[in-house]
């Protein structure tokens, strides 16, 4: 039974949690998918850093509790680590395909002058 359970969590790890908190933008992918794919990690990421300062704010209201704290800080960290390294990836990927792009037309330049 835990073989089964084991199976089906690595699955739904792997197919869909993996791409939303890790995304890889290929070079060989539209860059519309690569697009949706980090507007997507946003969308999940700060959602959880939402809630996660929306604990920490219900500490300023309430009395003070750990767990409040605890969770606030562990959804906040979960929700903006996440989206920060998927908007520096993403960078990282527009930068190659500009240097590409450069490439592919300075290559093509002697051609063009003639």
């Amino acid at each position: 039974m835990f073989e089964f359970l084991s199976i089906i969590l690595e699955l739904l790890l792997e197919i869909f949690l993996g791409p939303i908190f890790m995304p890889e933008f290929d070079c060989e992918s539209s860059p519309k998918f690569n697009r949706f794919r980090l507007l997507l990690t946003l969308a999940v990421g700060f959602a959880l850093a939402g809630v996660g300062i929306w604990l920490l704010l219900q500490l300023r209201t309430d009395s003070f509790d750990s767990f409040a704290l605890f969770g606030g800080l562990l959804l906040l960290a979960s929700g903006g680590f996440p989206a920060g390294r998927a908007l520096i990836d993403f960078i990282g990927y527009r930068r190659t395909i500009r240097r590409q792009r450069d490439a592919k037309a300075e290559a093509e330049k002697p051609y063009q002058e003639l």
